[in-house]
């Protein structure tokens, strides 16, 4: 229903044939009506919520024309739709009452003074019933091609002239309107392009999952199986060359040697290559094992500080990223840092996962600042894939701390589903 001043009892306008429909009463189509229609369905706009620029739009431009109602009107082919309206509580009403209709066709804009007088708008139902309307004035809104697919317009229930100046208003405030349809659309070509770059983000994602965990059932079925044989064989030549000279009982024991380092070594690759699990123990459960795994073998203790369960476990790809990171500042710290003590610490609260690895060792040197490696790279493109905030910084007393802070968002960790991933040919023996 349009609400604005009590219409006025114009007896005149039955000359015009108030009960008969006029002749003209609904614009013939234009030529490129169907390129016209064509434009406006492209703009993906029609049935669209509200949005502030729109509604501050309309308001403006009923402040400026001093009318109690402002519409921007989108033409389709059977209706008009108010992307934006100011006193006015209906969405839309059928193109063939539309005043828009007949305002899209007149490229300098559309003003009539007294709707009741004016034979093509007399008998419209708008003018004789409620709302009543008598004065409506509306400028072309126009798009890429230049078809008008709207109107912006400004709408009285009493008879008014329109200055030359208001109209020049009307004007100016339709062309903002084409602008602001352009934005809409570039906001949504954008939406559309992160939405399909975050799908071949996923994409890449799991096949990187599914290469590493191909190469970790290599390792673990093929190579490993083939050094557990030779390891065998070893074990089985120096219990033959019991008896002979020392010499060859040593260099057959350091093949043996060899062999069994070269078996863990081949284990331990193959576990940091698996796919991440979140299986019955959570991403908590999956770091202690981790780290026991790395505590068998040579170098810096690892200690971990976390609770039993995060009571909101990452989804797939965030765990994964997570343990690479870890993965990725652990060895970091073993290889070149010099550490004899690592720790980790992983603490839930209730906005933010906050995950800590610190080392002892020599701290980062001036050239990995200025010119970061892989690594550190590698660990920056992680945290913001999962939306993560990544600091790594020389501890006071010694050595590096990294610290990558996660907010708790429905997009990044999602509790309620159950995540499971399997590491094909994997087994822990």
């Amino acid at each position: 229903m349009l609400r604005g001043r009590p219409h006025q009892d114009h007896r005149e306008s039955n000359r015009y044939g108030r009960h008969q429909p006029a002749k003209d009463m609904h614009p013939l189509d234009s030529a490129n009506e169907a390129a016209r229609l064509s434009a406006l369905h492209s703009l993906d706009l029609l049935d669209t919520p509200p949005e502030p620029a729109f509604d501050s739009l309309v308001q403006l431009a009923a402040l400026a024309c001093d009318t109690p109602i402002a519409l921007v009107s989108l033409v389709d082919r059977t209706r008009q739709w108010f992307k934006a309206r100011v006193g006015i509580e209906a969405t839309e009403t059928p193109r063939e009452y539309a005043f828009c209709a007949h305002a899209i066709l007149t490229p300098g804009g559309l003003i009539v003074p007294d709707a009741a007088r004016d034979p093509r708008f007399a008998p419209n139902p708008l003018v004789t019933d409620s709302p009543g309307i008598r004065f409506y004035a509306g400028v072309p809104i126009r798009v890429a091609g230049g078809h008008a697919v709207g109107v912006l317009c400004v709408v009285d229930t009493v008879p008014r002239t329109f200055t030359a100046r208001q109209l020049e208003m009307l004007r100016a405030l339709a062309r903002q309107a084409e602008r602001l349809i352009v934005l809409h659309c570039e906001q949504r070509a954008a939406t559309a392009l992160r939405q399909r770059l975050r799908g071949r983000e996923q994409q890449l994602r799991q096949l990187e999952i599914h290469e590493a965990s191909r190469i970790a059932a290599e390792l673990h079925d093929g190579l490993g199986q083939q050094l557990t044989g030779i390891s065998l064989a070893v074990a089985s030549l120096q219990a033959r060359l019991q008896g002979c000279d020392e010499a060859t009982q040593e260099q057959a024991t350091t093949i043996g040697m060899l062999a069994s380092e070269a078996i863990r070594q081949c284990r331990d690759l193959a576990y940091s290559e698996a796919t991440f699990t979140v299986d019955e123990h959570g991403l908590v459960g999956f770091l202690q094992r981790y780290c026991r795994l790395l505590n068998q073998g040579p170098g810096a203790p690892i200690t971990l500080h976390t609770g039993h369960r995060l009571a909101r476990e990452p989804d797939a790809a965030t765990a994964h990223h997570l343990f690479r990171l870890v993965q990725e500042a652990v060895n970091n710290a073993r290889r070149h840092s010099g550490a004899t003590h690592i720790g980790i610490e992983l603490i839930e609260q209730p906005d933010l996962l906050s995950l800590t690895i610190d080392d002892d060792g020599r701290g980062m040197c001036a050239e990995a600042r200025s010119f970061p490696g892989l690594g550190i790279r590698s660990m920056r493109f992680r945290a913001m894939e999962i939306g993560a905030k990544l600091v790594i910084a020389d501890r006071h007393y010694g050595g590096t701390q990294v610290r990558c802070v996660l907010p708790l968002r429905s997009q990044a960790v999602d509790s309620s589903a159950a995540v499971r991933t399997v590491e094909p040919g994997l087994r822990r023996g």
